[in-house]
């Protein structure tokens, strides 16, 4: 028997036509491009949003940014503009900008917590919890709202911003005061206390809630101190009272001193 052959197909492709399709696509391609980028190059910055818990002002922010209503969304340099906010509001950590198509741009923002500040000639530095310089400023007004504790160091001969304020006679009063500082930082209590006298390591001093003169003695026992004190100005007898004087020099033995009593 003769077998079958398989029956032949034949494509035919026309080439003009073809090549008259990809030319088309291609330019389609290269008009969608071109009315992107055109239709992009009218969109200028119109609206700024400011996200995190600061307390900074919405255009301090935006006026540190040196960015403008108007300027190209795609066009900004971000990281200068974010440079320049933080060289201008040093209480941030860090900053963060996004261009949100079409004209926004959203600054998110990081904050520094100010831990302590000092006064040197009636020029006050804020200190972040590291000890690091952040800011010097001549209000008091804005370092409360902040919370931040007065430090008095002993023999402070310098601060520059971002480092550690210049201190001490030798280094073994330098080591001891910040031992002192690190063991208050990290007690509960810290956020309780107003002022810290450091000029003495041997003679300590510190100031509760603002009312309370409290004398610490050495810095031996410092953590059981610190526990007792902070027993005694939050307990009933002495909510009675306006303000007083503790004697925490012994933590078996301590002795508190009303200063007058509440009317």
């Amino acid at each position: 028997m003769r077998s079958k052959k398989a029956p032949r197909f034949e494509i035919e492709v026309d080439v003009r036509a073809f090549l008259l399709l990809l030319l088309t696509v291609f330019m389609c391609a290269v008009f969608v491009f071109t009315s992107f980028l055109f239709v992009r190059s009218l969109f200028g910055i119109r609206h700024f949003e400011v996200v995190g818990i600061t307390t900074y002002e919405y255009t301090d922010i935006v006026n540190a940014s040196s960015l403008k209503r108007g300027d190209k969304l795609y066009s900004i340099d971000k990281e200068t503009a974010q440079a320049r906010i933080l060289e201008a509001c040093p209480y941030l950590e860090s900053v963060k900008i996004t261009a949100i198509f079409p004209n926004t741009v959203r600054f998110s923002l990081e904050e520094k917590s100010p831990s302590w500040y000092i006064d040197i000639a009636g020029d006050y530095y804020v200190l972040d919890s590291d000890m690091k310089v952040m800011n010097e400023t001549s209000s008091k007004e804005r370092i409360s709202a902040f919370g931040a504790c007065e430090l008095v160091l002993p023999n402070i001969k310098s601060a520059i911003r971002g480092s550690v304020p210049e201190f001490g006679e030798n280094e073994q009063e330098i080591r001891k005061t910040l031992e002192i500082i690190q063991t208050v930082r990290q007690n509960t209590f810290k956020a309780r206390i107003t002022r810290l006298d450091l000029t003495s390591r041997f003679e300590i001093y510190m100031t509760v809630d603002g009312v309370y003169d409290v004398y610490m003695g050495d810095m031996s026992n410092l953590e059981a101190k610190l526990e007792t004190v902070e027993q005694i100005v939050s307990s009933e007898e002495v909510k009675d009272y306006a303000g007083g004087e503790i004697n925490a020099s012994n933590p078996a033995a301590v002795s508190f001193k009303p200063i007058y009593k509440q009317g």
